[in-house]
């Protein structure tokens, strides 16, 4: 039994010594040489001469432009009047988003968690169930966002249930709280 294992696993040390060779030979740098008399005979690349002129970028295989035969061409833009006048059908778009008036926003649900909890549309449930212990949310006293006094907590409710100021969470919980449905429309 042994001795399988041994074969298996210096196989698999074999295969990854080899694989990680192969590939870091596929990307070891090569030193280039001098282009040799044989390589141009042979059609292989030539040298070519370049120029290049301080602060322009080097563009290379870029063929020389020919100079302007006039500096007045027509065809030539220029920056001091418009080439057409504006579209009197478009109006200038001002880039700030609309404003809305708070009536035109709908919440559609707000909770301070005063009072009882779960009621109404939430639904609080351990997704695991008891397999890791039933942990599910409720509401609690610890950390309240002001003017409220309650918030919510993930591991409250349930049979092991735990206080936040006392404990964190438990390890593996599956806890949910959903509220709905309601209608978007």
């Amino acid at each position: 039994m042994h001795t399988k294992f041994r074969v298996r696993l210096s196989a698999l040390a074999i295969l990854t010594i080899v694989g990680l060779l192969v590939q870091s030979a596929g990307t070891m740098p090569v030193k280039a040489g001098p282009a040799t008399g044989s390589a141009r005979e042979a059609g292989g690349p030539t040298p070519q001469a370049f120029t290049a002129t301080v602060g322009e970028p080097f563009v290379p295989n870029k063929q020389p432009q020919p100079q302007p035969v006039s500096p007045d061409d027509s065809r030539t833009p220029t920056l001091d009047l418009p080439s057409l006048p504006p579209d009197p059908d478009k109006e200038p778009v001002d880039p700030a988003p609309p404003e809305r008036d708070r009536d035109y926003w709908t919440t559609p649900m707000t909770e301070t968690f005063e009072g009882t909890f779960p009621s109404g549309l939430w639904n609080v449930f351990d997704n695991n169930g008891a397999t890791y212990g039933e942990y599910y949310w409720d509401d609690d006293d610890f950390k309240p966002q002001p003017p409220s006094y309650w918030s919510a907590w993930v591991a409250n409710g349930g049979a092991n249930g735990v206080d936040p100021q006392y404990n964190n969470y438990a390890n593996n919980m599956d806890s949910w709280m959903l509220y709905g449905p309601f209608d978007l429309s």
